[in-house]
């Protein structure tokens, strides 16, 4: 709406631009021919100057075309004085619109930059807000994750205890504890996968298990015909067998994917074949 206002003002200035043009080329055509009449004037003097006439008839010609130029040049001179009234009266009319659509443009200009900076100020606040919940999620997160490093921290503190003592970690329930708490810090962006690859996490064979994972002072031997391990390495030769997803490389620690990223290198400690 606003534009259409400022277009509008526009061509008002523009048409009152053109009329002004007009009527001063008007004045200057009244003028050239107020100059035509005197240069025709001069001519026929000297012209009868030039023949054999009596001066009284000269003299009373010379007098009837001056007393007729007088009153045509009269005539244009009174006409032009009035054009000129009439001229000034437009200009002025012209310079009162002039002020009046200038008000007008910049009434509108004005209106204008309201529009755009209210529209900023809207944009503004969307992004204020957006900026807010964006805030809130972050602090909610955080909080969350704090709290998972708590249990998380908690848990490892147990697990390393237990270690220290050489306690059984056969009750340890990995995935109902210390997992969940793995990946919704890996989620939050605390952690990255590889906290996996520790040996830590590697879980022991289950109880429930056929094989038993260490000999018990006896030698029996198994349904397949090969004897109970009379050591821990075959020991756990047997469990990897049975169940292969508990390997972890073991077998060829060289292959392992974690082996061929730069920024893992040297990170575990390394395994002797």
């Amino acid at each position: 709406m606003s534009s259409d206002r400022r277009e509008q003002a526009e061509q008002r200035l523009l048409d009152v631009e053109r009329e002004n043009q007009r009527l001063q080329a008007a004045a200057s055509m009244k003028t050239i021919r107020g100059d035509a009449y005197k240069a025709s004037f001069d001519r026929n003097v000297e012209q009868r100057t030039q023949d054999n006439v009596k001066p009284s008839e000269v003299v009373a010609t010379l007098e009837s075309q001056v007393e007729e130029q007088n009153q045509r040049l009269q005539l244009v001179v009174d006409r032009q004085t009035a054009d000129h009234g009439i001229l000034s009266f437009r200009a002025d009319e012209s310079e009162g619109r002039v002020a009046e659509l200038t008000k007008e443009s910049r009434r509108l200009q004005i209106e204008a930059d309201s529009e755009a900076a209210r529209a900023s100020l809207a944009e503004l606040q969307r992004d204020c807000s957006a900026l807010r919940e964006e805030l809130d999620r972050s602090r909610g997160q955080t909080r969350q994750a704090v709290r998972d490093r708590d249990v998380l921290q908690g848990t490892l503190d147990i697990v390393r205890e237990d270690r220290s003592t050489h306690k059984s970690r056969s009750k340890f329930n990995f995935d109902q504890t210390l997992l969940p708490a793995v990946i919704r810090l890996m989620r939050h962006g605390r952690n990255d996968i590889d906290v996996l690859l520790d040996p830590i996490f590697t879980p022991s064979p289950p109880t429930r298990h056929r094989t038993r994972w260490y000999p018990t002072g006896t030698v029996d031997t198994l349904a397949d015909g090969s004897p109970d391990p009379d050591l821990l390495y075959r020991a756990l030769q047997r469990v990897d067998r049975a169940e292969p997803w508990r390997l972890y490389f073991r077998n060829a620690p060289a292959d392992h994917p974690a082996r061929s990223l730069d920024r893992l290198k040297d990170k575990f400690v390394p395994v002797v074949e």
